[in-house]
């Protein structure tokens, strides 16, 4: 199955939509709601691993391994974003 991105530029279910759907615009209206779905995911992510951290579930966890899985929710967040620095 090969994959290419949608003929009117957008980038949709991930980066790109089966050649048989690429055509559709059922497809695109369907790449469209999963992208939408999938917005701010990363966010809400970001706010379970501060909750359970705070509740103390990442207690036997070594710190620097913490600090670098809570750098790439971040990091994650602020792409999703479109503000990656």
């Amino acid at each position: 199955m090969s994959v290419v991105p949608p003929p009117d530029g957008q980038i949709g279910c991930g980066g790109g939509c089966d050649v048989a759907e690429a055509e559709s615009a059922e497809a695109h209206e369907h790449c469209a709601e999963l992208d939408e779905r999938r917005a701010g995911v990363g966010s809400e992510k970001l706010r379970m691993f501060e909750k359970v951290r705070a509740a103390g579930g990442f207690a036997n966890e070594h710190p620097a391994d913490l600090a670098e899985a809570e750098k790439k929710l971040r990091e994650f967040v602020a792409m999703e974003k479109g503000s990656v620095s």
